[in-house]
């Protein structure tokens, strides 16, 4: 058996983030349903014995590679309070921006093409939602989680106990949070089948193709946003807290 076949997928990408680009074209799940083992996902995706040798030793020659630089997929940081910052810099403004942009070219599509392609109703109106979603979604992380994450890391600098409200338990504002990821997930995995996995028809014009790439793009960032935050941030911003309440008792 294949050393990998039994990791969880986002413990490969954790450990090689090169293999990202391979499991974005393989449709496989690394952010919300990171968790699964890797041969439980190709036996979902009810891969044969030929086609799981095959795309394991794809995974193998990827990680082999020396060309990609790890840094430049997924950066590594210091500090939790320098990871939040770099999702809001890097994540959430990206998001911000596109949420104003989608909304306008789905519109021209809609209008132009809905006869032709009824799909694209169905699919702006998904788009719609998941944005209008993430916006409070973003707002929650930048103001109560990110914050309470600092302190307590300020906490541990100072060695000192965290004295949070009953409702401010990092692990039930996590819960919360993976939830909405969840949902974000399965919206943009069904605007995706909506519109033929972003591959533009034959009459598309410039505009429909430029959402089509706008979408695909959009997606993908989702993707690594939702990796760094339930996979890396998350777990350990819960270590950190069960570390310091029971390591200060004051």
């Amino acid at each position: 058996m294949n050393k990998y076949e039994n990791e969880a997928v986002r413990d490969i990408v954790l450990s090689h983030p090169q293999v990202i680009k391979l499991f974005e074209k393989r449709r496989i799940d690394f952010c919300c349903n990171g968790h699964s083992t890797l041969s439980a996902v190709l036996n979902e995706k009810r891969y044969t014995e030929n086609q799981k040798e095959k795309f394991l030793a794809k995974i193998e020659e990827e990680i082999a590679s020396e060309i990609t630089n790890r840094a430049a997929i997924l950066p590594e940081f210091a500090t939790l309070k320098e990871l939040t910052q770099h999702i809001v810099q890097t994540h959430h403004a990206f998001l911000l921006k596109e949420a104003a942009e989608i909304p306008i070219l789905f519109a021209k599509v809609v209008k132009a093409h809905v006869a032709n392609h009824p799909e694209v109703t169905g699919a702006e109106q998904l788009t719609l939602s998941v944005l209008k979603d993430l916006k409070p979604h973003m707002n929650k992380e930048e103001t109560i989680l990110f914050p309470l994450i600092k302190y307590l890391e300020d906490c541990k600098r100072f060695e000192e106990k965290p004295h949070l409200g009953r409702n401010q338990s990092i692990r039930k504002i996590i819960n919360v949070l993976e939830l909405d990821h969840q949902t974000a997930g399965g919206v943009t995995e069904k605007v995706r089948e909506l519109l033929n996995d972003y591959k533009a028809p034959e009459d598309a014009c410039t505009t429909y193709t430029l959402l089509l790439q706008k979408l695909e793009i959009f997606e993908k960032d989702l993707h690594i946003h939702v990796h760094l935050e339930n996979n890396v941030l998350f777990p350990k911003a819960i270590e950190l807290e069960n570390f310091l309440h029971t390591t200060y008792k004051r």
